[in-house]
């Protein structure tokens, strides 16, 4: 409903937008000059429009990704009908972690073979966790928002 709200104030604003250009020149058609009001309500229409047009989709994003940061705390929990994005985000973070401790394994593998301590530093726990809860996070919201 607000989309078609929306696209109804768009197009209203592209028909005032040529009636004022109409008017501030010499037209044929016997019509006043509202230049400076007709610019300030087809810019004034276009803007209502454009906010209008992107409500619906960005509080439908901000609901989803609420939902998937509140599923994402307990991973392990049945979620219901919202498991099916859920599901997705936990093969994120576990492919995620699995992806941290090889690059771990392989970074003290190569400072054994060279000889070099300082290059088997492991990541920071903390850094890793918050990568790889931010990409189930992404995962889950884009699935819950594709869906719309």
């Amino acid at each position: 409903m607000v989309e078609n709200l929306a696209f109804v104030l768009l197009g209203l604003s592209l028909v005032v937008g040529a009636l004022t250009f109409v008017g501030a020149h010499n037209s044929p058609f016997p019509m006043p000059n509202i230049s400076k009001s007709g610019c300030m309500v087809s810019g004034g229409l276009m803007v209502v429009g454009f906010a209008l047009g992107l409500f619906a989709p960005v509080s439908h994003y901000n609901t989803c990704a609420s939902q998937c940061e509140t599923a994402l705390l307990d991973m392990d929990a049945d979620h219901g009908d919202f498991d099916i994005y859920v599901e997705p985000g936990r093969g994120d973070y576990k492919a995620c972690q699995k992806g941290a401790r090889q690059a771990d394994k392989k970074a003290k593998e190569i400072a054994a073979e060279q000889g070099d301590p300082s290059l088997a530093e492991a990541a920071d726990p903390a850094m890793v966790e918050a990568r790889c809860i931010g990409q189930a996070l992404e995962h889950c919201t884009m699935d819950c928002f594709a869906v719309r």
